[in-house]
C-alpha cells in the first residue's frame, strides 16, 4: 500500500500575547462589569487614559513645583484636582458605557483650555488638542455622533486659545525660558504620544486580521472536511439557493467491519473509538490521495464515491482505493486483533445534494447507492465485490474474479465480481 503523505509543518504560531502582571490588569478593569467584549475593551482604553493624563498632571505638579511654587501655585492645584479626579473616575463605568470616556474628554478639554490661558500660547501646550481623534477609541465607532460632538468641542477649545488667549498667559508671565521649554515637551509628547497611538491602532488590527484569517482557515478547513471541494466553492459562491444535481455516472463504494459489533462489545468505549478514529483518519486520508470523496460514516460503515469532481467516473480511483481501505482496515487492531473488511462498488446514475440547515451535510441517493450497499452486505471478509457494469468500465485496470449469479435483496439475481489484483502499475 502506498504511503499516505502526512503534513509535518509545524501549526501556526499564535500572534503575540503579553501576561501582564495581575495587580496592573486589576487597574485596567478598575471599576468595569460589562461582559460585553467591545464596550469592555473601550472601557479598559479609557482607564488607561485616565491614568496616563493622571501621572502626567502628577509629573507636571513635581516639575512645576520645583521650578517656581509660589508663582505657579493655582496650576498646582489644578494639577492636583485633575489627577485626582482621573483617578476616581473609573469607578463610574457602573453607570453608563461611555459615562467614564465622556467625563474624561469633558474634564481634560476644560482644564487643558485652563492651562493654556494660564501659560499662554507661547508654550505651545495648544498641540494637545491635535490628539482629539483619539476619543473615538474611547467612545467607540458605534457612537460616531458622541465622538463627532466632543472632537467639535475640542475644536471650539481650540479656536478660543488661539484667538483668545495671550502669549505669555497670566502666571509669570516673564519666565520666557519655562516657556519654551514646556513647547519643547508639548511638541515631543504630541509626537510620541501619536506614535504610540497609531502603533496600537496598527498593532489591533493586525491581530484582528490574522484572527480573522485563522478563524477562516479554521472554516475552511471544516468545510473541506464536510463537502467535496467543487460543492464547498459552490456554497461559498452563495449563487444557488440549493444544491441539487443528477449525476449521469458516479462510482459508489461501501465498505464495513465483518464482526464488529461483537468485538466493540468486548472492548472499552475508549478503545472502540480510538480505533474506529484512527482507522477512519487513514480511510480519509487515502481518499484524499486517490482523489475521491469521502460522504459519510455510518456506525462501522464507510461511504465514498468517486466521479463527483466531473475529470473521470472514479472507477479506477475507487478499485484502488478498496484495496487501500483492506491493507487499513488488517493494519489497525480493536484490542489485540484486526478486523477485516467487506467492500461492495457500482457505478450508475444518482442523485446528490447538501441537506439540512444546521449540519448541513452532502449525500447521493438513488438505486446506484442501494446497489452498492447490498453488494457490501454480500461481500465476503477481505474482499471486494463489484457490479457488472464496473467490471465492465474498469477491466483495463484490474483483474477480476467471477462470482457468478448471486441473490442481492430487492435485485434478485444478478452476476457480480471481486476485484484481485490491478493491472496497472
Amino acid at each position: 500500500m502506498a504511503k499516505i503523505p502526512v503534513d509535518r509543518r509545524s501549526p501556526p504560531r499564535p500572534w503575540l500575547r503579553l501576561a501582564l502582571p495581575e495587580w496592573i490588569d486589576t487597574l485596567l478593569e478598575a471599576g468595569i462589569v460589562t461582559e460585553r467584549p467591545h464596550l469592555r475593551r473601550r472601557q479598559r482604553f479609557t482607564n488607561v487614559a485616565a491614568y496616563a493624563l493622571a501621572l502626567s498632571a502628577i509629573a507636571h505638579l513635581i516639575g512645576n513645583g520645583l521650578h517656581d511654587f509660589r508663582g505657579l501655585l493655582p496650576l498646582h492645584v489644578y494639577n492636583a484636582i485633575f489627577a485626582t479626579v482621573c483617578l476616581m473616575l473609573p469607578r463610574l463605568h457602573r453607570y453608563g458605557g461611555n459615562l467614564v470616556a465622556n467625563l474624561l474628554v469633558l474634564v481634560s478639554l476644560a482644564g487643558h483650555t485652563f492651562v493654556v490661558f494660564a501659560l499662554g500660547t507661547d508654550s505651545n501646550l495648544q498641540a494637545y488638542f491635535a490628539l482629539a481623534a483619539f476619543i473615538l477609541f474611547l467612545v467607540g465607532v458605534s457612537h460616531w455622533r458622541n465622538f463627532l460632538l466632543l472632537y467639535c468641542l475640542a475644536l471650539v477649545a481650540m479656536i478660543c486659545v488661539i484667538a483668545f488667549a495671550g502669549e505669555n498667559g497670566f502666571l509669570i508671565p516673564a519666565d520666557h525660558a519655562f516657556r519654551k521649554n514646556l513647547a519643547a515637551q508639548a511638541m515631543l509628547s504630541t509626537i510620541v504620544l501619536n506614535a504610540l497611538v497609531v502603533g496600537y491602532i496598527l498593532f489591533t488590527l493586525d491581530f484582528a486580521e490574522r484572527r480573522v484569517q485563522q478563524e477562516f482557515a479554521r472554516s475552511e478547513n471544516l468545510l473541506a472536511n464536510l463537502l467535496p471541494a467543487t460543492i464547498a466553492d459552490r456554497l461559498k459562491a452563495g449563487g444557488e439557493q440549493r444544491i441539487a444535481d443528477r449525476l449521469e455516472g458516479v462510482t459508489v463504494l461501501f465498505a464495513d467491519l465483518v464482526e464488529f459489533t461483537p468485538a466493540a462489545a468486548a472492548a472499552s468505549p475508549g478503545q472502540v473509538v480510538d480505533y474506529l478514529h484512527r482507522l477512519v483518519s487513514r480511510c480519509d486520508a487515502l481518499c484524499e490521495t486517490l482523489g475521491v470523496d469521502k460522504i459519510k460514516t455510518i456506525g462501522d460503515a464507510y461511504m465514498a464515491a468517486g466521479g463527483l469532481r466531473g475529470t473521470d467516473n472514479g472507477v479506477e480511483a475507487c478499485g484502488r482505493l478498496a484495496f487501500a481501505l483492506l491493507d487499513a482496515a488488517a493494519s489497525e487492531k480493536l484490542v489485540d486483533r484486526p478486523l477485516a473488511m467487506r467492500i461492495g462498488i457500482h457505478h450508475g446514475p444518482a442523485v446528490a445534494g447538501v441537506i439540512g440547515d444546521r449540519r448541513t451535510s452532502y449525500d447521493i441517493w438513488g438505486d446506484t447507492v442501494n446497489y452498492a450497499a447490498r453488494l457490501c452486505q454480500r461481500s465476503e471478509p477481505g474482499r471486494i465485490q463489484v457490479s457488472a457494469t464496473f467490471r465492465r468500465l474498469g477491466r483495463s485496470a484490474f483483474e477480476f474474479e467471477s462470482r457468478g449469479a448471486i441473490d442481492v435483496k430487492g435485485y434478485g439475481k444478478r452476476e457480480t465480481f471481486f476485484l484481485r489484483g490491478t493491472l496497472k502499475p
